[in-house]
């Protein structure tokens, strides 16, 4: 049939199932911009780290478990627009996580031509990846990177493919050391704190009740202070 691929799917179904997969993230992060206020669970860190960095200051945070590769993007596009608001942060993973729609459909058009849209939408809207493309979290931009570096083969571009894939070895690498510092961080002996009860309590009261992690974040619940893990 004319316009069609080989199970008969006209070439507009075909289409109209590309263009609901690249929907999908740009629906879920503005719902999440407009009903989800402030950063939840492991947002405020990735979200202070990448404020940090925007901000000049190159430390790491302790509780950050992955190499601050999507933190850096965040606060080069923060330097670049000047929105340092948590909806900027986010919208990161939303390129992220179109990204990786538009390489997994291109990989699934060379691997499987047949159907390469159905499995696409598939991806796009599983369940264990969906919610993130409108938070702070690194996991839909890793994806992208991964389908890229898996892309790049099948373009023959070897020398891409091998530099994206490193990239994609460092950043697990990564990921296992710091996550394994913070286990043995957690097991461990804590040290004593030698100051009495009421000196602690004086010092948080003089350093205005912040903790060494909380961070202002400009234009979002002005004069309030985000902790970077919320709900610590």
């Amino acid at each position: 049939m004319s316009g069609s691929d080989e199970r008969g799917d006209p070439r507009w179904a075909r289409a109209a199932l590309l263009v609901s997969s690249l929907a999908v993230p740009l629906v879920i992060y503005l719902w999440t911009v407009l009903n989800v206020e402030g950063a939840r669970l492991d947002e405020g860190v990735h979200f202070a780290q990448a404020l940090g960095l925007a901000s000049g200051r190159f430390e790491l945070d302790p509780r950050l478990t992955a190499l601050p590769g999507m933190h850096a993007a965040t606060a080069v596009s923060m330097r670049l627009t000047g929105h340092r608001e948590l909806w900027a942060a986010r919208s990161i993973s939303l390129l992220g996580g179109l990204l990786a729609i538009v390489f997994f459909h291109a990989c699934a058009r060379r691997l499987a031509p047949h159907d390469a849209e159905r499995r696409t939408l598939q991806l796009a809207v599983l369940p264990v990846i969906a919610p993130l493309y409108g938070l702070v979290y690194t996991d839909v931009v890793a994806l992208a990177v991964v389908f890229a570096a898996l892309h790049a083969p099948l373009r023959r571009r070897l020398v891409l493919s091998g530099l994206l894939a490193s990239a994609s070895v460092v950043e697990a690498l990564g990921l296992v050391a710091r996550r394994a510092a913070l286990l043995r961080g957690a097991l461990g002996p804590s040290a004593p704190d030698p100051a009495p009860a009421a000196g602690r309590g004086r010092r948080h009261h003089d350093r205005g009740l912040r903790r060494p992690h909380d961070v202002d974040v400009p234009g979002h619940a002005e004069g309030r202070l985000v902790p970077a893990l919320m709900g610590a």
